[in-house]
């Protein structure tokens, strides 16, 4: 058993054995991009079989949506500015969602989807980096495999 983390093989193959259909792995730590790529040959590694079946797997993944998104490069800290009470990523991700207000990764439908979502925390983080002067860049990094996934339905007034 490992003290302080787990290795991303480790974590490749839970995922892999996890039956949903749609997965998000979000990993929000300082060079979180090095984990990207043991994590998806863990998850879409070949797992001894032939290359016909292989190829199924991955159309099966792209099919349904696997999503693996890293708060920075294998360069970049993930940075945490206590004025926002979270670290630059997970405030933009919470922001997204709507966690205090309106959803700001909506589509024009109102939706949140994983796209949106990724499209507007990768825009957010740098902005906020620069915002809040923490001197390099952070950028959000993604591996995805799949459809979009929808998140947030558009919530309906209620008439009172």
């Amino acid at each position: 058993m490992q003290k302080y983390g787990i290795s991303a093989s480790a974590l490749g193959d839970a995922l892999w054995r996890i039956k949903a259909t749609k997965q998000i792995l979000i990993l929000d730590a300082c060079q979180s991009e090095s984990a990207l790529p043991a994590l998806a040959k863990a998850t879409f590694g070949t797992r001894g079989l032939e290359k016909p079946e292989e190829r199924a797997v991955r159309m099966l993944a792209h099919a349904n949506g696997i999503y693996l998104i890293a708060a920075s490069t294998a360069e970049q800290y993930a940075y945490e500015v206590p004025e926002l009470g979270h670290g630059l990523f997970t405030y933009a991700l919470l922001s997204g969602l709507g966690e205090r207000d309106q959803p700001q990764a909506a589509t024009s439908a109102g939706m949140v989807t994983v796209l949106s979502l990724i499209n507007y925390v990768a825009r957010t983080v740098p902005e906020l980096t620069e915002k809040y002067h923490m001197g390099d860049p952070q950028t959000p990094v993604i591996f995805d495999a799949g459809t979009d996934i929808p998140l947030l339905a558009p919530i309906k007034a209620t008439p009172r």
